[in-house]
């Protein structure tokens, strides 16, 4: 009987795993935002690493959310920064946004776990740009991103916006895959002098100090001394 109970258990909690997903943004008026107000994310880019980009011009469905994770992926390193950039459909609204980055894959859009935004998109322009940047210890791996953008009525403002845009009215929300690399290690592009010592012909080598001064040397920037040991 115990085993028949076990078994039952793990069934359900396998089924609640799979049936687990990301919240859906819950606007009011979605409609209204996208075909009478054009309070949509008309426009989405962020370039990232590896040739990796999104640029998101998708628009609007009506819903208040669409999940482009399928087919706009983006590739960025932990302690980096991205600068991105927002349009909504009409310059007439002044809108707010934030992006989301679900670091530890629990299907949650945690407030820690913001990585950027912007209040006051409008105005004088519909295009707004901000710094998106990734945590030193951000775990590797894929998961998702998401962008919300609501109208700044007061109900969302950046950086407390709910990605589940709770009691929001008019606004738009779009997800994306973010991955999350390991940066390949730094090489040597431009040394500008190379030194060392000698040894005479005959003789046994002895400890050689190399000296190489540049940029993008590795442990550090600057100079740096290797030593060979003896007969080296």
């Amino acid at each position: 009987m115990k085993k028949v109970l076990l078994f039952i258990f793990a069934a359900f909690l396998i089924a609640q795993k799979s049936s687990a997903q990301y919240c859906t943004p819950g606007f009011s008026s979605p409609g209204s935002a996208c075909f009478s107000y054009a309070i949509d994310i008309s426009n989405f880019t962020i370039v990232g690493e590896l040739g990796t980009s999104i640029t998101d011009n998708t628009g609007c469905g009506g819903s208040g959310w669409e999940d482009n994770s399928s087919f706009q992926s983006v590739t960025l390193y932990p302690g980096n920064t991205y600068t991105v950039s927002v349009t909504t459909g009409f310059s007439g609204n002044v809108d707010n946004a934030q992006l989301w980055i679900d670091f530890n894959n629990d299907l949650i859009f945690q407030s820690s776990e913001t990585v950027g935004g912007v209040n006051a998109i409008g105005g004088s322009s519909s295009t707004a740009t901000f710094v998106v940047t990734i945590p030193a210890g951000a775990a590797i791996g894929t998961t998702k991103m998401r962008l919300l953008l609501d109208y700044n009525d007061g109900s969302g403002i950046y950086p407390g916006m709910d990605p589940c845009a709770s009691g929001y009215s008019y606004g738009d929300a779009h997800d994306y895959t973010a991955v999350i690399a390991i940066p390949p290690p730094a090489v040597i592009t431009a040394p500008t002098s190379l030194a060392f010592g000698g040894v005479t012909t005959g003789t046994s080598s002895f400890p050689q100090t190399f000296t190489v001064t540049g940029s993008s040397l590795v442990p550090t920037a600057g100079t740096f001394t290797v030593t060979a040991p003896a007969n080296f």
